[in-house]
């Protein structure tokens, strides 16, 4: 699944891969982006092929699954595939494994995002891939602006937001990240 990804890019697919994906954001949700995305690279594979094989790989991205706060803490990586066939393979893949040949992309993709929930998980992926520190205080920034004032009103998504929070919580713990800052926040959203 990878092997597609394991190339160079050129700034110009980067940026032209960066543009399509920045114009498919409408709502604030990973579904939605990703669908979009996906429907997009099929669009353009046979004209632009490594825009779309960028813009796949981005679905990938939106598609990993945030994990508890409980696993994080005993090394499990805080995004996760969401399915593991029988021969062993992963959909999507583990971040561990994915080529430094997307890095430029993902850093283009978190620093341009116009949603949270893409804003958190790109910086997260790049964070967790690559160690890039200020990725993570940006993803932690955007999990609380997501968790924060939404999801424990009616309709809302109680236990996306639990997971959403407590990824905050944890960069900010175990990175020393504005933990005061965070723990204020979150006995706001508590109370």
């Amino acid at each position: 699944m990878l092997d597609q990804l394991n190339r160079e890019y050129t700034q110009a697919d980067i940026s032209r891969a960066v543009e399509v994906a920045t114009g498919l954001e409408g709502e604030d949700s990973l579904e939605a982006v990703a669908k979009a995305l996906w429907a997009k690279a099929e669009e353009i594979k046979d004209t632009e092929p490594r825009v779309a094989e960028l813009l796949a790989g981005d679905v990938w991205v939106c598609e990993l699954q945030l994990t508890t706060e409980e696993r994080q803490a005993s090394g499990a990586s805080a995004l996760v595939p969401k399915m593991t066939f029988t021969n062993g393979t992963t959909y999507p893949p583990y971040v561990r494994e994915w080529p430094d040949t997307v890095r430029p992309y993902f850093l283009e993709r978190a620093a341009s995002t116009t949603l949270q929930q893409t804003r958190a998980r790109y910086n997260d992926f790049v964070w967790i891939r690559w160690g890039v520190f200020p990725n993570a205080s940006a993803a932690r920034d955007a999990y609380l602006a997501i968790g924060c004032g939404n999801g424990f009103r009616a309709g809302g998504k109680a236990a996306r937001t639990i997971l959403e929070l407590g990824r905050a919580i944890f960069l900010s713990q175990s990175l020393n990240l504005k933990r005061a800052e965070t723990a204020v926040i979150i006995a706001d959203e508590l109370d």
